[in-house]
């Protein structure tokens, strides 16, 4: 917005008297300049503005020294028709300069436009921060009011305490912390990433960690920073604290995870993916995403039958039948989603007797959707099919019948192990956990947590 020096001096003249004693400054395009240090052009013909020196004397006030590139406007020209001039500017009066005496005016980049962006700073310590690194510019992206949670993100942001009481100053914090809330969400939220949690030291609780859950509404009190703060010293899960911190369907989610591994860290995983790994394939989970990579593929091929056969093709008939292939998919892919699951796989073969003088261990899971609970059997027989040993194990929480049987399988071997019993054969009815557990491929994700966990107890067994 222009500020029109005319204008402005009518607004003073009227009310002046009354802003003597307040503090106030002017900042913004006055499409004038001062001096001709002010200006860089062949031409000569637009020279200092006496009006512009005549409105600073009659109202006392004082033009801010800039830090970085003193002219901030361009005509865009090239050669000797290029012209640069100061035109924005901050004016303050002298209770406002007495006011915030380490005032500075930051002239930014130009940002695609024909003027600079400028930049107010009224504190000492963010002027460092300037003159030490230059900032980041904070983009607002339109795809976030998409978001579900976007309502409860934006009122977390803005809702941050500021320990001044200088209004000015005050909205000034305000503005820099929720940008730098919402560009570390944005950086979290986005892409499909989750952290997948191990000894949850170096993740923070309010980071991506919990599938399906991009944001945490609730308040977590300062002295819970990271996810290891939530888990009792044998590495379970402190229920009581999740139950006072978090809302019941976020707490189901999180009991929902695999069991933490206290000897690794965390790491990033892509929770789209039974394996965790980043494909195209996979990232037509996000909607508008995969639109826009099947527009793009769809234009390809568009151009390729242009150049090699002749054909011309509709922009409308382009983006349509993207759109019907992503929505095929998509429908492909909730189908399977919701086709019912059970932990055991129904062709399964008869119990088979291990060799004379060892022992096999035997190992079913059950999912109770109803209950939200998880229970495991754990059998050992020799090879007579005398039963050595039982027991049987549950948890709170839903997962995949895989990650299941994968957890009761931990947790038998585990108990063996305490307990002096040497395991020679194991035996699980999971197809789908047995060809994990022999693959030799990474997986990432949270299930990949107990195959990991798993794969390194057997290799100190005997079998």
């Amino acid at each position: 917005m222009v500020l029109l020096i005319l204008e402005i001096d009518l607004i003073l003249g009227n009310y002046y008297p009354g802003l003597g004693c307040l503090a106030f400054l002017f900042l913004g395009n006055f499409n004038d300049f001062l001096t001709w240090e002010d200006k860089s052009s062949s031409n000569l013909g637009n020279g200092p503005s006496p009006l512009f020196c005549t409105f600073l004397n009659k109202f006392h006030l004082q033009a801010l020294h800039p830090n970085g590139p003193r002219l901030t406007w361009t005509n865009n020209s090239q050669g000797n028709r290029k012209t640069l001039e100061r035109l924005d500017w901050a004016v303050g009066n002298s209770i406002w300069h007495s006011q915030h005496p380490n005032s500075i005016l930051n002239h930014l980049d130009f940002f695609g436009s024909d003027h600079r962006a400028i930049q107010l700073s009224i504190n000492q310590n963010h002027h460092s921060q300037f003159s030490r690194k230059k900032d980041k510019r904070f983009l607002f992206e339109n795809v976030w009011l998409s978001e579900p949670q976007w309502n409860d993100v934006l009122l977390e942001a803005w809702s941050s305490n500021t320990p001044s009481n200088d209004p000015s100053t005050n909205l000034l914090l305000k503005q820099s912390t929720c940008s730098t809330f919402l560009s570390n969400w944005k950086h979290k939220a986005f892409f499909g990433l989750c952290k997948r949690i191990e000894n949850g030291a170096n993740t923070n609780i309010l980071d991506p960690w919990i599938p399906n859950h991009r944001f945490i509404p609730t308040q977590i009190p300062t002295s819970l920073v990271h996810v290891s703060d939530l888990l009792l010293p044998n590495g379970d899960w402190n229920i009581p604290l999740l139950q006072t911190h978090f809302q019941q369907d976020t707490i189901n989610d999180i009991l929902s995870l695999p069991p933490p591994d206290n000897s690794q860290s965390d790491s990033y995983f892509w929770q789209h993916s039974p394996s965790g790994h980043y494909s195209v394939k996979t990232g037509y989970h996000d909607y508008e995403e995969g639109l826009v990579s099947l527009i793009s593929q769809q234009c390809w091929n568009a151009r390729n039958a242009a150049v090699f056969r002749n054909q011309d093709s509709n922009p409308v008939c382009i983006e349509q039948e993207a759109q019907d292939y992503l929505d095929f998919y998509q429908a492909a892919q909730d189908k399977r989603m919701t086709q019912p699951q059970s932990t055991t796989d129904l062709n399964h073969l008869a119990w088979e007797a291990p060799p004379v003088g060892t022992l096999k261990l035997n190992t079913d899971a059950a999912v109770s959707s109803h209950k939200n609970k998880i229970r495991g059997g754990v059998l050992v027989r020799d090879h007579t099919g005398k039963v050595i040993a039982a027991t049987a194990f549950s948890r709170m929480g839903q997962m995949q019948p895989q990650a299941a049987e994968g957890w009761v399988l931990w947790e038998g071997l585990k108990w063996s192990r305490d307990n002096g019993i040497n395991i020679h054969h194991i035996e699980v009815d999971c197809k789908n956990l047995l060809t994990d557990l022999q693959s030799t491929d990474e997986n990432l994700s949270s299930y990949g947590t107990i195959i990991n966990v798993i794969r390194r107890m057997l290799s100190s067994l005997p079998l």
